[in-house]
């Protein structure tokens, strides 16, 4: 037999090949597949391969590319199909499902990360290879086959279309437990229920990572520490996180991130404790403090109460801005593993300062002064602003000389552009709407009354920060533009933007929109001659009955 041969082969001689890389059909396409076939056979022959029979009851054919059309002819009750029979190889056969398979558009990404698996694992393939063989980068391969870490039930959803290519992605570079927590988030969030599971956009999943995750730049322990989890490495070498794994987290390289919260987490409390155990036998004159919620590792608390040592508490005990009387200390932070200045209440100095100081009780003395002092001074600070705060509302409890009209009437009429307090002003409050502002803009980071009473924001600080509001605080999941005025108007930005991107997003999903406008239009053109068919007919008038005929359909 020649290398290649074409001929029509009895279905029942023909073994499906255990090896397809496509495990799912749409139901819907093989309907309509089956329909084609039953009314014009199949018109494009299936390719098999020729087998050494091990017995009677082997069958001499195996399908190597075309299992779509081979169900589809078994379906229509075809007993035969045309094929191509070539002398194929395993590894031969192998390649040429996945590189079929692979070029077909409806491919799911989850079969595509399957057969790229099975190619690296053959030992034949390098990612090199297979990037090659389907004309794809290198980080397109390592990316798919990451789906294969989904956890079973996302990749569920993800067969289900409950969740897209750019959420898989997202969610294939976390851990099993990480994974479970967004999960189930995704069947308990306000836009979701268990049966219909909303993941949220692509962005606001990224968000949830991002701010689940751990940014490495002011971590409390040297990420080349190799003694401090031994069995998980040094974090400088580590491929879960972002900067070490470019391939991978090829968008995630503005930041450098652990993708593994519960291997922080354990590196953290190693470093905690370690810290503490030396602070605690070295007798360091350290202070060992909590933060505002008061965790302390349990090991951490039993060294604690073995030693007899307070741990003072933020807000309650200290404080970490400078505040008169009160004395600066250092200190270890027992909740978040890091060493800090930290300025201590006057009457909880003793739990942090040698008591054997002589002068200990007149400092401390002169200490709870001066806090009373400075009480004062933001006591008489909040009686100017209730005053203030209060003035056009007609509460405020002076008479002011010369006033003769509603304060609030100049402010709030005034139509002319902003001044410089109004500015500062505008992003102040910019930041007290929009949380992301105060996290994300790097203006308002770091914003302090210092910066209010002195910077002068230019036009150009203003117009950026407005942007950046309109696009926070538009930028919802819900709706569309076509119902939404706020989502018309981030809509209409955006296409002011990128007329060109946004210009195509329109007709792709336009020419969607009328194939299956003609879709329906065709199903129900169909179902309405059925319920024709099915009304009551009138009796017919007796005529001379004619001849009918058939009009011959040509198989293609």
């Amino acid at each position: 037999m020649d290398n290649s041969e074409l001929k029509v082969i009895e279905l029942e001689e023909i073994a499906v090949s255990k090896t397809n890389p496509r495990k799912t059909f749409d139901e819907g396409a093989m309907r309509e597949l089956e329909e084609s076939v039953r009314q014009h056979g199949v018109l494009q022959p299936i390719l098999v391969r020729s087998l050494v029979p091990a017995g009677k009851k082997s069958k001499p054919f195996e399908l190597v590319c075309g299992e779509r059309r081979y169900r589809a002819a078994k379906a229509a009750g075809l007993k035969e199909i045309p094929c191509n029979i070539r002398m194929l190889t395993d590894d031969e056969a192998f390649e040429l499902q996945i590189i079929e398979n692979l070029e077909r558009k409806d491919v799911h990404p989850l079969e595509e990360a399957h057969a790229f698996k099975r190619m690296l694992d053959s030992g034949r393939y390098t990612l090199e290879d297979i990037a090659g063989k389907v004309v794809k980068s290198v980080t397109y391969v390592v990316q798919r086959m990451k789906f294969n870490d989904l956890i079973e039930e996302v990749a569920a959803d993800f067969m289900k279309g409950h969740l897209g290519v750019g959420h898989a992605i997202l969610l294939a570079r976390l851990e099993a437990h990480d994974q479970i927590e967004h999960y189930k988030e995704a069947r308990s969030g306000w836009k979701s229920d268990p049966d219909n599971p909303s993941y949220g956009t692509v962005r606001e999943l990224r968000y949830e990572i991002e701010d689940g995750t751990i940014e490495l730049g002011d971590v409390p322990f040297s990420l080349d520490d190799v003694e401090l989890v031994k069995e998980a490495g040094p974090c400088s070498k580590c491929m879960k996180r972002t900067s070490c794994n470019p391939v991978l987290f090829s968008d995630m390289q503005e930041s450098d991130r652990c993708m593994d919260s519960r291997c922080y987490d354990k590196k953290e409390l190693a470093h905690i404790e370690r810290e503490s155990s030396k602070i605690i036998d070295q007798a360091l004159k350290i202070a060992l403090v909590t933060d505002w919620s008061g965790t302390v590792p349990p090991d951490v608390a039993k060294m604690c109460k073995e030693n007899k040592i307070a741990l003072l508490k933020n807000y309650d005990d200290y404080n970490l801005s400078e505040r008169n009387g009160w004395p600066m200390v250092k200190a270890f932070n027992v909740s978040e593993g890091k060493y800090m200045d930290i300025y201590v209440k006057p009457d909880k100095v003793a739990a942090s300062t040698s008591a054997s100081d002589p002068g200990f009780e007149v400092k401390n003395e002169i200490a709870k002064l001066e806090q009373r002092a400075a009480r004062a001074l933001e006591l008489d600070g909040e009686k100017v602003w209730n005053t203030v705060r209060n003035w056009g509302d007609g509460k405020i409890g002076i008479t002011l000389q010369g006033l003769d009209e509603d304060p609030g009437e100049k402010y709030t009429r005034n139509n002319g552009p902003l001044s410089k307090t109004e500015k500062m002003a505008l992003l102040a409050a910019l930041k007290n709407t929009t949380y992301q502002m105060g996290s994300r803009f790097e203006y308002l980071k770091d914003l302090t009354v210092k910066n209010v009473n002195n910077d002068e924001p230019s036009e150009e600080l203003i117009n950026q920060a407005l942007r950046f509001f309109i696009n926070y605080q538009l930028n919802v999941s819900y709706g569309s533009h076509l119902h939404s005025p706020g989502n018309a108007a981030l809509y209409n930005v955006f296409k002011e933007y990128y007329p060109a991107e946004v210009d195509g997003i329109e007709v792709h999903f336009e020419k969607l929109k009328q194939k299956r406008v003609e879709r329906t239009g065709d199903r129900l053109s169909k179902l309405r001659a059925e319920l024709k068919e099915l009304e009551p007919k009138k009796p017919a008038k007796r005529s001379t009955p004619k001849k009918k005929t058939e009009k011959a359909v040509a198989n293609g």
